[in-house]
C-alpha cells in the first residue's frame, strides 16, 4: 500500500508544481538551499516548511487513503440507515479536509497552513492516514520518505509538462491517481548525487 500512496502522491505533487510556476520556484529555492549542503538531517528535513507544506496540502486535497472500511460488530442505525452486523461500512476519514471550519478557504491550495502558529496537520480533522488505533502504520515513515524523495527529485531534475494539464483527470484504481495522460519531461539540473 505504501508504494501506491507514495507514487500517487508524487504525481499529484508534481502536477501542482507544474500548474503553479510561482509555487514551483518557491519550493525549488528551499530544496536547493537545504539539499546543496548534502543529504539533509532528519531535523533539517522536518524544518523544510515549503516542501512539507506541499506534501501535506496535497495529502489534504488528494488523499490516497481517503477512507477506511470496517465491518460492523453489531446491528445499529445511523441517520436513518440500518447497518447489519457483519456488513462493511466505509468511513471517510478525510471528509473534513474541505470543511471551512477546520481549513479556511478549503478549496485554495495553501502550503502555508502547516506553519506555526496554525500547524493545520496537527488538528484532528487532518486525517490522510486514517484515524484512531487503526491508522496507517507507515504514516510517520511516509512523512519522511515523501519530502526526502521529492527533495532529491527537485534538486537533481527539472520537470516540465509533456501533456495538457487541463485534460488530466483523477481516476480511482482503487485509490485516487492521475489519469494515464499525465506525462512529464525531466532534465538534469545537478550532476552527481550531491555536489562536492
Amino acid at each position: 500500500g505504501a508504494l501506491d500512496t507514495i507514487s500517487a502522491t508524487k504525481g499529484f505533487m508534481l502536477k501542482r508544481l507544474l500548474e503553479d510556476p510561482a509555487l514551483y520556484l518557491r519550493v525549488q529555492q528551499e530544496v536547493d538551499d537545504v539539499f546543496s549542503k548534502g543529504t539533509p538531517s532528519l531535523k533539517a528535513l522536518r524544518e523544510m516548511d515549503d516542501l512539507n507544506g506541499l506534501f501535506r496540502e496535497t495529502m489534504r486535497l488528494q488523499p490516497t487513503g481517503f477512507g477506511v472500511v470496517r465491518s460492523a460488530t453489531q446491528d445499529f442505525n445511523y441517520k436513518g440507515y440500518h447497518i447489519e452486523k457483519g456488513e462493511d461500512v466505509m468511513i471517510f476519514t478525510t471528509a473534513d479536509h474541505t470543511n471551512p471550519q477546520y481549513f479556511p478557504k478549503p478549496e485554495q491550495f495553501d502550503i502555508s497552513r502547516y506553519r506555526s502558529p496554525t500547524h493545520a496537520h496537527k488538528q484532528p480533522a487532518y486525517a490522510p492516514f486514517g484515524k484512531g488505533p487503526h491508522n496507517c502504520l507507515g504514516a510517520s515513515l511516509s512523512e519522511l520518505i515523501m519530502p526526502l524523495h521529492m527533495g532529491l527529485m527537485l534538486y537533481h531534475l527539472r520537470f516540465t509538462s509533456a501533456c495538457d494539464l487541463n485534460k488530466v483527470k483523477i481516476t480511482f484504481n482503487p485509490a485516487p491517481v492521475l489519469s494515464d495522460n499525465f506525462k512529464v519531461q525531466e532534465a538534469i539540473r545537478k550532476q552527481g548525487w550531491f555536489p562536492s
